[in-house]
C-alpha cells in the first residue's frame, strides 16, 4: 500500500503510470481500427467479427470495465500532472524558447478532453443506441442465426453527415493526441535513448498516420454512399 501511495505521489511514478495506461489504450485503438476495417470485407465479415466479440458476456464486460478503469486512471493522473505543472510555473516566461513544446502540451490536454466527450457520445449513440435506436436495432441473418446487423449499423450511423463529421473531428483530435503521446510513452517508460530515438520517432509517426488514414476512410466512404 505504501509503495502504491509513493508511486501516485511521485511525479516520476505518475509519468510511468501515464506511459503504461497510454500504451494500453493505444493498443486498443489500433486493434479496434483493424476490426472496424473489416467493413471493407463485406457485411458477413464484420458481422461475424461482432458476434465473436459478444460471444462471451463475462470476458466482454471484464474487458470493457478494465479498459474503462485504465482510461479513468490515465485521465486522473494526467490532470494531476497538468495541475502540478501549472502550480510550479504560475507565471509564463516572457520569451518562450520552445513554443512547440507548449503547443504540444496544450493540444494533449484539449485533445484529451475532446476525445473523452466523443467516447461518451459514441457509447451513448451507437453502443447503447439511446439517441438513435432505429439505427442500432437493425438485425440480419448470419447462417441460421439472427444477429445485430453491425455492418449496416455502422454505415447508417456514421454515414449521417453530422455523425460523420463528428467522427472526422474526433479522429483529428486523436491523431494529434497520439502524435505527441506515442513517442512520450517510450520516454515515460525509460525506453527512449539516443540510439533508438530516431527509429521510435519514425515508427510512432507512421503508426499515427496509418491510424488517421484508416479512421478517416470509414466515415468518408459511409457518408459518400460508397458502401451499401
Amino acid at each position: 500500500m505504501n509503495l502504491i501511495k509513493a508511486i501516485f505521489l511521485s511525479s516520476v511514478g505518475r509519468k510511468y503510470i501515464m506511459g503504461l495506461t497510454g500504451a494500453a489504450m493505444s493498443a486498443f485503438v489500433f486493434v479496434h481500427l483493424l476490426g472496424n476495417l473489416q467493413i471493407f470485407l463485406g457485411a458477413d465479415a464484420l458481422n461475424k467479427y461482432a458476434v465473436l466479440l459478444h460471444s462471451n458476456f463475462a470476458i466482454l464486460w471484464g474487458y470493457r470495465l478494465g479498459l474503462g478503469t485504465i482510461a479513468l486512471v490515465h485521465i486522473v493522473v494526467a490532470l494531476s500532472l497538468w495541475l502540478e505543472n501549472r502550480a510550479a510555473r504560475p507565471v509564463k516566461y516572457v520569451v518562450n524558447k520552445q513554443p512547440y513544446t507548449d503547443f504540444a502540451s496544450k493540444m494533449m490536454v484539449c485533445g484529451g478532453v475532446a476525445i473523452f466527450f466523443f467516447v461518451i457520445w459514441h457509447i451513448v449513440d451507437l453502443t447503447c443506441g439511446l439517441t438513435r435506436p432505429d439505427v442500432v436495432n437493425q438485425t440480419t441473418m448470419l447462417g441460421d442465426k439472427q444477429v445485430a446487423d453491425v455492418y449496416h449499423i455502422v454505415i447508417k450511423g456514421i454515414g449521417h453527415p453530422v455523425a460523420g463529421i463528428c467522427y472526422l473531428i474526433a479522429t483529428c483530435c486523436l491523431a494529434l493526441h497520439l502524435w505527441h503521446g506515442l513517442e512520450s510513452i517510450f520516454q515515460s517508460l525509460g525506453l527512449r535513448n539516443k540510439t533508438y530515438a530516431l527509429y521510435i520517432k519514425i515508427v510512432t509517426k507512421a503508426a499515427v498516420l496509418f491510424l488517421f488514414a484508416g479512421m478517416c476512410l470509414i466515415p468518408l466512404v459511409c457518408m459518400l454512399g460508397i458502401l451499401k
